[in-house]
């Protein structure tokens, strides 16, 4: 038989590259830049663009390294940790005929943990591919300095903007503050009458709400408790007068309509409180005393609420109305 020569040994393999990322992409005519690793033992870069490449230098990134491959520019007045001093250097073939519309990508394998920091280096110019306003939008912090390209007779300045990667997972935001659910609900009885001049109003609860079937009518929780003075609706100059005890919810959370009057017959409106205790609220409902009462006059006691024993008044000073308290307890 033929003996086979022995397998060669493969080439010694490096881990995988366990750090990504893909910087915006550039929209300037021309762009004049570098990208620099902390933290990593190895790292490449690579783009759509055809003419670009990038070579892992082999010096640490530092003042005197060459920048790119085609000028003799090197680096002045590099410092610390902001400027990738030290770091893995990706240096550019091309100094600036790199046109807009490139995407540059890069990979690195961390040191330790998945870790590294990624600083891009970027013109002062108007050859920056606005990574100038690009970058620090995603998190990159610019260097509070910048450093010189130089060949001995022409500079030019540039910026780092470095981004830890990958980000840090931010923390679920808490969420705000809620508050418990609502435990009581009611629906009223359908308004019966072409006009419909109201107001709702609840005791024993801490919050309240209501909704209607008709899109133009709104309620506003007050923040001042129902008494005498309170602005009845919002279109409308009216307020409270001789507002008095619980059977007109002296106290209690107003819920003021937007419209006074201006509310069609066939409207259903229906209300949630959040009761202080025990699931029970005191529900009333404000009717008018003429023929612009949605029927509630009749419908409300019909239903168990209990009328009070005589009206209040809505008054501009000029104009007054009066209107009946109808008040049950809501379980």
């Amino acid at each position: 038989h033929i003996s086979l020569p022995p397998a060669p040994s493969p080439a010694p393999t490096r881990p995988e590259n366990d750090v990504y990322f893909s910087f915006p992409t550039t929209k300037t005519s021309q762009f004049v830049h570098g990208l620099c690793v902390m933290g990593a033992s190895f790292a490449e870069a690579t783009s759509t663009n055809t003419g670009l490449k990038y070579t892992m230098a082999s010096e640490k990134f530092d003042n005197g390294i060459t920048l790119w491959d085609d000028r003799n520019y090197v680096a002045d007045g590099v410092s610390g940790s902001e400027m990738c001093q030290g770091g893995i250097f990706l240096r550019p073939n091309i100094h600036k005929a790199i046109s807009s519309g490139t995407d540059i990508s890069m990979e690195a394998l961390s040191n330790t943990g998945g870790t590294v920091t990624l600083c891009a280096f970027v013109v002062t110019d108007g050859r920056d591919g606005q990574w100038d306003e690009a970058l620090p939008a995603d998190g990159f912090i610019m260097s509070s300095k910048a450093f010189k390209f130089t060949n001995g007779s022409v500079t030019g300045n540039m910026k780092s903007y470095c981004k830890i990667l990958p980000e840090p997972p931010t923390p679920a935001p808490s969420p705000a503050p809620t508050r418990p659910e609502n435990d009581v609900y009611f629906s009223f009885p359908t308004t019966k009458t072409s006009q419909f001049v109201h107001g709702l109003c609840v005791m024993g609860a801490s919050f309240a709400e209501a909704t209607s079937t008709n899109t133009g009518l709104k309620y506003t929780m007050a923040s001042e408790k129902f008494d005498n003075g309170i602005t009845l609706w919002d279109d409308r100059n009216y307020v409270a007068d001789g507002v008095s005890g619980s059977e007109m919810c002296q106290g209690g959370i107003f819920l003021r309509p937007n419209i006074h009057k201006a509310i069609s017959s066939g409207t259903d409106i229906s209300m949630e409180a959040l009761s202080n205790t025990g699931g029970t609220v005191t529900l009333c409902a404000f009717v008018v005393t003429d023929g612009r009462d949605g029927q509630w006059d009749e419908a409300l006691p019909a239903d168990g609420f209990i009328m009070s024993s005589k009206a209040f008044k809505f008054t501009n000073g000029s104009v007054t109305g009066n209107m009946k308290s109808y008040c049950k307890e809501i379980s």
